[in-house]
């Protein structure tokens, strides 16, 4: 069984105007991320700038069939309460990827082997953050090939090396697990 989301991303390229954009191969640029927004920069939360509704619709694709948008998608919602031109800027390179990449999704296949095989894949970023220092957690959980939870988030302690880092998402990811 195959499960993607074709119509909606048409439907969300169409209603901002980049159903003819130029596909991208990543969601996100390695560049640093942009620190958030003050109250007292100029454009800030601009209302003529659909930021917001962007990223509602990345979060619905992210929840339903787009895993590997999970990162891209947190990083945006952390900047909806003060958002920027830079920030919608990234909020469209996402759906440039999603041009590129319309018809990726979930597959779940019959398994021929009564066998069931577990992966748990986990990783992290240290420090990539720019405002707190935090390391990023990120992993996905498989069962027979079907990915069944995945996540990215901010991790709860600031750690100062990237062993710790990794030994903190796998930790969580192992959390997950039981």
């Amino acid at each position: 069984m195959w499960i993607s989301q074709h119509g909606f991303i048409e439907k969300i390229l169409k209603r901002f105007k980049l159903d003819s954009c130029r596909a991208v191969s990543t969601p996100q640029t390695l560049s640093p991320l942009p620190l958030p927004a003050t109250s007292d920069q100029d454009d800030v939360n601009n209302p003529k700038v659909p930021y917001r509704a962007i990223v509602g619709c990345l979060q619905y694709l992210v929840q339903s069939t787009r895993p590997e948008l999970v990162n891209a998608v947190r990083t945006l919602g952390k900047l909806l309460s003060k958002y920027m031109l830079e920030n919608y800027v990234m909020a469209k390179r996402v759906l440039c990827y999603l041009r590129g990449t319309i018809d990726y999704g979930l597959v779940w296949r019959k398994v021929e082997s009564p066998k069931l095989r577990f992966v748990a894949n986990a990783d992290a970023d240290i420090g990539n953050e720019k405002d707190d220092r935090y390391s990023i957690t990120g992993y996905v959980l498989q069962l027979n090939e079907w990915t069944s939870a995945y996540t990215s988030r901010k991790q709860r302690i600031v750690t100062d090396d990237t062993c710790c880092a990794e030994f903190v998402a796998a930790s969580e990811c192992s959390t997950m697990i039981i």
